[in-house]
């Protein structure tokens, strides 16, 4: 595994959180962001969303860059993160995500060995999972994965639990959609595709809360929404 050697001044990572109320789960995440190995130079920009809780007084804790954006939108929320964003790489999280310690290093390497590479995302696995849920994961996570690239003719792939594409990329694209409150990610990846490979890595992982993840009639509309973004569909 790759760690870089060499100091510079500019910055090599841009770590975006966008928050609404995630009082619950941003302090661990930002922990996560702040462990990394590897000698990088990265910022880490949290985006708070009109949070009624105490999310940006967790964020005060960490030397972290905080901006506010009042249109209640994901895709908002990500738009002013990113494009404030400095690092060579950025990557867009969510803040229950919790990134293993060498994460930076694995994204590094990736770009570093596949030059047509422009955006890359992980797998996410489950830290508060149900046993059920941990046992299915795998098989629904590769399914899914397997359907995603299909429909979509390999444009579509990483989520924004953990993306990571080049700024250089990103800065000749339109970007995030403010408007898009759902699929937002889908859509940037599809925007991207137009200047080389976009790969869901499986070896690559992350964890995330299993809160979104409930059997009930909510999964099933978030499945059909899901299917509806793959094929191009962001309404």
């Amino acid at each position: 595994m790759s760690e870089k050697k060499e100091t510079k001044n500019n910055i090599d990572f841009s770590i975006v959180i966008p928050v609404y109320n995630e009082e619950e789960f941003l302090e661990k995440c930002l922990q996560c962001c702040f462990a990394q190995k590897g000698n990088f130079n990265f910022e880490v920009i949290v985006v708070d969303n009109n949070s009624t809780d105490n999310s940006v007084e967790i964020a005060k804790n960490f030397p972290v860059k905080i901006l506010y954006e009042k249109m209640q939108s994901v895709g908002a929320t990500r738009r002013l993160g990113t494009g404030q964003a400095r690092g060579d790489i950025i990557i867009n999280i969510d803040a229950d995500t919790r990134l293993p310690i060498d994460f930076l290093s694995q994204v590094y390497d990736r770009f570093q060995k596949n030059k047509k590479l422009v955006c890359v995302g992980a797998q996410a696995t489950f830290y508060d999972g149900s046993l059920l849920l941990n046992l299915i994961r795998p098989f629904l996570y590769y399914s899914l994965e397997f359907i995603t690239r299909v429909l979509s003719f390999g444009r579509v792939g990483p989520l924004c639990n953990s993306m990571a594409f080049k700024k250089t990329d990103y800065d000749k694209v339109f970007g995030f959609k403010k408007e898009i409150t759902f699929g937002e990610d889908a859509n940037l990846t599809y925007q991207l595709s137009r200047f080389g490979k976009i790969k869901l890595d499986m070896s690559l992982e992350c964890q995330i809360s299993a809160r979104r993840f409930v059997f009930d009639r909510r999964l099933w509309e978030y499945f059909k929404k899901w299917i509806n973004v793959v094929t191009g569909d962001y309404k």
